[in-house]
């Protein structure tokens, strides 16, 4: 799904992918990466003066996950010894 929002006067495609948490995390570790860190950001507080009840709903269904990735290195091979099936 892709919304256009305004920032600074102009406008922006903003695209978000609603998908269960468990098959996010399985794509990443498919693509070869941990997560090092996960968020979840909360609203500004400056929200809940212009627009509570959007503060609130923020607060109980948050729009953003924040996920902080590290290619995962595969463990380097022993000096002197071949992969199985690896030619000599």
């Amino acid at each position: 799904m892709t919304e256009e929002w305004s920032r600074g006067g102009g406008l922006f495609p903003v695209t978000f992918w609603r998908r269960p948490l468990r098959e996010m995390t399985r794509a990443i570790a498919r693509a070869g990466f941990v997560i090092e860190q996960l968020d979840e950001p909360e609203p500004l507080a400056e929200l809940q003066e212009v627009d509570a009840a959007s503060y609130e709903e923020l607060c109980r269904f948050p729009f953003f996950l924040l996920f902080r990735l590290r290619k995962q290195v595969p463990p380097a091979e022993p000096r002197g010894q071949l992969r199985p099936g690896a030619a000599r």
